[in-house]
């Protein structure tokens, strides 16, 4: 199994958050939401999507890894990013509301 932990937390660092013990279900599922929309990308973009932002290597290690040159990396990994946020949302609006899961109304 992917350790995408890494990615939630730097997620929450961004927004200047202090995640504590009460955001563990909130974690828990944005690192389940971020490993099924990773499996919906194509190997290509999941490849370097991991390679930066779970390895943590720079671009140009992974251009060498990949074999390919510093400026395809850079637009693989610029698609693969709107690929996940796509891939993100859809499976958000696919999740049923916490309401509607409980039965309210609006």
């Amino acid at each position: 199994m992917l350790d995408l932990s890494r990615l939630v937390m730097l997620g929450f660092e961004a927004t200047g958050t202090d995640p504590g013990p009460e955001d563990q279900h909130e974690r828990t599922r944005a690192v389940a939401l971020l490993e099924a929309a990773l499996g919906d990308l194509p190997v290509a973009s999941r490849e370097v999507l991991l390679l930066v932002g779970v390895e943590g290597l720079e671009q140009d290690e992974v251009a060498t890894i990949l074999g390919i040159s510093y400026d395809a990396t850079r637009k693989r990994l610029s698609r693969a990013r709107a690929e996940l946020a796509q891939a993100i949302d859809e499976r958000e609006r696919r999740r049923p509301s916490a309401a509607t899961t409980r039965g309210e109304t609006t």
